[in-house]
This record gives C-alpha cells, sequence and structure tokens, in this order.
C-alpha cells in the first residue's frame, strides 16, 4: 500500500485518472439504481393498476 501511494505522489495526472474512473464508475453506479427504481415503481404501479 506504502508504494502504491509513493506512485500516486510522483505520477499527479495517473492520480487524476484514478479518481475520473472512480467518478465515472459511481455515477453509473447511481443511474442504474435510479433506473431500477423506475421500473420497481412502474411495475408497482402496472400491478396496483391490473388490481382494480
Amino acid at each position: 500500500m506504502h508504494s502504491y501511494l509513493c506512485l500516486m505522489d510522483k505520477h499527479p495526472d495517473l492520480q487524476r485518472a484514478l479518481v475520473k474512473a472512480y467518478e465515472a464508475k459511481k455515477i453509473q453506479l447511481d443511474v442504474q439504481s435510479q433506473l431500477i427504481t423506475q421500473m420497481q415503481e412502474q411495475a408497482t404501479a402496472e400491478t396496483n393498476h391490473f388490481k382494480t
């Protein structure tokens, strides 16, 4: 782990690239969870519609 941190100090561009990759992945996961939530809400609404 220590050598990893030293590498980061010597290569700030690499550090930025990793941060960007992490943020992109985080955004992707947020979007996926939002889509899943929307699909679940839609399915619930449709189910309720058929019940009545």
